[in-house]
């Protein structure tokens, strides 16, 4: 019978991070919060990605058949008109 390690890896610096407590965690999986800032940048910066259809691979024409949500536009409307 083997025994579980209750800890996992931080997805940034591989420190230990006890999935127990994760509930007293709010970084869980990482960490700190200075490892989820770093990941979260790197995700923004587009260093880490899901691959998939990009925008440019997205067929426009069917976008445009359904037309816009409702209220989608209301908001720009009101400040391109200076309301």
């Amino acid at each position: 019978m083997s025994h579980e390690e209750p800890a996992v890896g931080c997805p940034n610096c591989g420190k230990p991070v006890d999935y127990r407590r994760r509930a007293e965690n709010p970084f869980f999986p990482f960490c700190c919060e200075r490892c989820k800032l770093l990941d979260l940048g790197e995700w923004l910066s587009e260093e880490h990605r899901i691959e998939g259809q990009g925008p440019q691979d997205v067929d426009e024409g069917a976008c445009e058949q359904q037309g816009p949500l409702p209220g989608a536009h209301r908001g720009l409307t009101n400040r391109s008109q200076g309301r």
